[in-house]
């Protein structure tokens, strides 16, 4: 596992935008899901809604965790073609079949070079794993799964630090969001409307700023 230096005083200094010389070097930690920039931790959209209270964890059990993790590792084992389907419980295979029955009926087709792939955000300092960024026909378009029950707000908030991720260190900007909650055997879509959008970033960049106040 790798270690972390004690924490900054104050943001680290390399606010810079990206692409840049001296871009700080980064990690991601996958046992513990953290996101290291020149050995400093920095926020994830998951931890920064738990910081400020808006996602309700008393129904949350270690073991939605674990089968949450299975159900997105088998999804991306499926797209990569390198899944052994033998292997995966009734409820893991059933979600899966969810997956695949979204893409078929939708033509969605992730790009593999994103696709669960940590990454920060250098611009505003904080790390996050898009799901599956993808296309449907010419649409560019941007996929949250889920495998259980579905906050939308908190959902949107994670899919707007993605969006604002992906456009400031990979370039690529994906207006389409939606929320895709597997079901056994079937998908549910909750699509994002695209004017709520500049909400949700100012919302999600105004954690980010508080987070890193309070570590001054």
């Amino acid at each position: 596992m790798t270690k972390t230096k004690k924490e900054p005083s104050s943001p680290p200094s390399s606010q810079t935008k990206p692409g840049l010389a001296l871009s700080p070097a980064f990690t991601f930690d996958p046992v513990a899901h953290k996101y290291l920039v020149d050995g400093i931790e920095w926020p994830s959209p998951t931890g920064l809604l738990r910081e400020f209270g808006l996602t309700n964890d008393s129904y949350f059990k270690p073991i939605h965790a674990e089968r949450g993790r299975a159900v997105h590792l088998a999804t991306q084992l499926w797209d990569e073609g390198d899944l052994d389907e033998s292997s995966l419980d009734a409820d893991v295979k059933a979600k899966l079949e969810g997956w695949k029955k979204f893409r078929q009926d939708t033509g969605f087709k992730p790009d593999m070079e994103l696709r669960e792939k940590p990454i920060v955000d250098r611009l505003y300092l904080f790390g996050v794993t898009p799901d599956a960024p993808g296309m449907i026909g010419r649409e560019s378009v941007l996929v949250e799964l889920k495998s259980g029950q579905v906050d939308k707000k908190s959902a949107q908030i994670q899919m707007a630090a993605q969006q604002l991720a992906l456009q400031s260190e990979t370039g690529s900007f994906f207006a389409s969001m939606r929320i895709v909650q597997l079901l056994p055997g079937d998908y549910k879509i909750y699509p994002i409307p695209p004017e709520s959008m500049q909400t949700n970033h100012d919302n999600f960049l105004a954690m980010v700023k508080v987070h890193w106040l309070k570590r001054q």
